[in-house]
């Protein structure tokens, strides 16, 4: 971070370090571009669009779908690292606020209880749809990415849809009924959020789980878990892995020792760097960029 100084009485802000300065010449910074659709439920979505970096006029670009966690948590106008990396890499960047994400009153939070997956799903397609119109999107060359409940959100999309050519899914939940058995903080069920009792209502669970449709995916698809994961623990991943590889779908399984859920933020930096290089080797094999 850099520092700087606001006159309370001018509104002047004045910058006094500039300890970025030589990543900011070398790197180009994309701002991102607000986007609204209506979903079906009537709700407005908010969506912001990042357009690859050195863009040319006239050029389609492929382009990928970053679905946040939570999923009770929000995308922002804001500078996200990673997505400025795929920019920089040639891609198209979309990130969304679909319905169950905080910030736009209770009502649009509360549509993922108990259907964590339909309303999201509708309100990222729509988003899609929109920026698919756009002249410098290949619509013919759609990834989409996400981690904790967006892994679970990315595991859902492939299973509904045959749009994207490449997904990412990290730190994923597949199965709800394993998830809320073996969890760190999902020993009591908020009946808000859960069907009730796992094992009474083993149906519900997992008519929720993109487990139960994993036979509908045909997207390419890079899983990614840590080994120390408590509020995802692997067998989430290891169990859509192993039923992928049953079926004969292409899917790769990557995994990273003594890290947490936080691995793309706390990791040990050798493993962010690596994890963002095999993210970019996958997509790019897929997406060509």
């Amino acid at each position: 971070g850099d520092l700087s100084v606001l006159d309370a009485g001018t509104g002047a802000v004045r910058q006094v370090t500039h300890v970025n300065l030589a990543f900011e010449r070398a790197h180009a910074v994309v701002e991102p571009q607000h986007v609204t659709v209506e979903d079906r439920a009537g709700f407005r979505v908010h969506a912001w669009f990042m357009p690859a970096a050195h863009a040319v006029k006239g050029r389609r670009y492929p382009t990928l779908l970053e679905i946040h966690g939570g999923p009770q948590t929000e995308f922002l106008n804001a500078f996200f690292f990673e997505m400025q990396y795929l920019c920089g890499l040639g891609y198209n960047v979309v990130f969304a606020d679909p319905r169950g994400s905080v910030g736009f009153g209770y009502p649009f939070a509360a549509a993922l209880d108990m259907d964590w997956g339909t309303p999201m799903f509708e309100d990222e397609m729509a988003v899609v749809d929109a920026v698919a119109r756009r002249p410098d999107v290949d619509a013919s060359r759609l990834g989409v990415l996400g981690g904790s409940y967006g892994g679970y959100a990315t595991l859902w999309m492939i299973a509904h849809t045959a749009r994207f050519k490449v997904a990412v899914a990290e730190r994923v939940v597949s199965n709800l009924q394993t998830e809320f058995l073996t969890a760190d903080e999902t020993s009591s069920n908020d009946p808000r959020y859960s069907p009730g009792d796992v094992i009474d209502q083993q149906a519900a669970y997992w008519k929720q789980s993109p487990l139960a449709y994993v036979a509908s995916v045909n997207t390419p698809l890079l899983l990614v878990h840590s080994d120390d994961d408590l509020r995802t623990p692997l067998v989430e991943t290891l169990q859509e892995y192993t039923a992928l590889q049953a079926l004969g779908k292409t899917v790769r399984l990557l995994e990273f020792p003594r890290e947490n859920h936080d691995l793309n933020r706390i990791g040990e930096p050798i493993h962010r760097i690596e994890r963002l290089h095999l993210i970019a080797d996958w997509l790019g094999s897929y997406l060509n960029p």
